[in-house]
């Protein structure tokens, strides 16, 4: 492992030729592949994988031989090999980062189309809930969102632990460039998370007019108002439909079920307090008992 962390390439090919187990791993998980792609070393990397070595092993931070590489500041072709080689491009860690996550937060542009040209899944959430769409989005680099809008199947309205959107993300950055890349992808305006809308966003965002002028003409004020002014063609409501009599009459009946269901939940709730009650007087009984006991 040393070797391979070395990358003292004579002596990996030395080991290797006299049936060393490549997929050991030590205190930490890391194996000498995991090592190799951490120091970008891609003729220890190629020994390595020649011998067979375990391309998805995960240390004990969930980190795979892939995801070390993308780490890597190195510009390498590291990333490339272990792809050709098999390596699972989806693992996570224990933060529930994949390598195309990484790739996003790290910036790292040739890498990120590289996953992608893969077939890299582009919709894993780590324990935020964040996608690497979210991320690009949220820190206002284009460059990142167009690699990521370019890959198939990528899913644009998937939501955060907190309910946002990558359009969320954009339109409170007061990204104008993301928020159109977004809405013309065809992401949704009217998504929202926790009650809000990404409308509300920028109206939340945009300076009122009562406010003082310095505010309004702030850069972030007419930021703010673009996005507005942004969102309010992609949210153009559709147009009501003609209902016809045997629709209304289901519709109303639909009305009349859901208030059903609704005063059975009350009455429901008021039976399940009323047996909170019951337990809380027999508790006071059998105290009221013990205490004229002890007495």
């Amino acid at each position: 492992m040393m070797a391979a962390r070395e990358g003292r390439t004579e002596v990996v090919s030395l080991l290797l030729e006299t049936g060393a187990n490549t997929d050991l791993q030590n205190m930490d998980g890391d194996s000498a592949l995991m090592m190799a792609a951490r120091e970008s070393s891609t003729t220890v990397v190629a020994l390595l994988v020649k011998a067979g070595a375990n391309t998805d092993l995960q240390n004990k931070d969930g980190d795979s031989a892939l995801m070390m590489a993308v780490s890597s500041w190195s510009k390498t072709k590291v990333v490339p090999m272990l792809v050709k080689a098999g390596a699972a491009l989806d693992l996570q860690n224990k933060e529930g980062d994949s390598a195309v996550i990484i790739a996003t937060v790290r910036y790292h542009l040739p890498v990120l189309k590289e996953l992608v040209r893969a077939g890299a899944d582009l919709n894993l959430q780590n324990q935020e809930g964040l996608t690497a769409l979210m991320i690009s989005s949220r820190t206002g680099r284009t460059d990142l969102t167009e690699i990521l809008l370019s890959g198939e199947n990528i899913s644009l309205d998937i939501q955060s632990v907190i309910g946002w959107s990558a359009l969320f993300f954009a339109v409170d950055n007061g990204d104008a460039a993301t928020t159109k890349l977004l809405l013309k992808a065809g992401a949704d305006p009217f998504l929202g998370g926790h009650g809000l809308t990404a409308m509300d966003v920028a109206s939340a965002n945009t300076p009122a007019p009562t406010h003082s002028l310095f505010r309004t003409r702030s850069a972030e004020g007419r930021r703010h108002r673009a996005m507005h002014r942004l969102l309010s063609k992609h949210m153009k409501k559709p147009s009501k439909q003609k209902v016809s009599p045997a629709e209304s009459s289901q519709n109303h009946l639909w009305s009349l079920h859901n208030q059903q269901n609704h005063l059975r939940s009350i009455h429901n709730q008021q039976n399940h307090l009323l047996s909170i009650r019951n337990q809380q007087n027999h508790l006071w009984s059998l105290c009221n008992q013990q205490n004229h006991l002890t007495s």
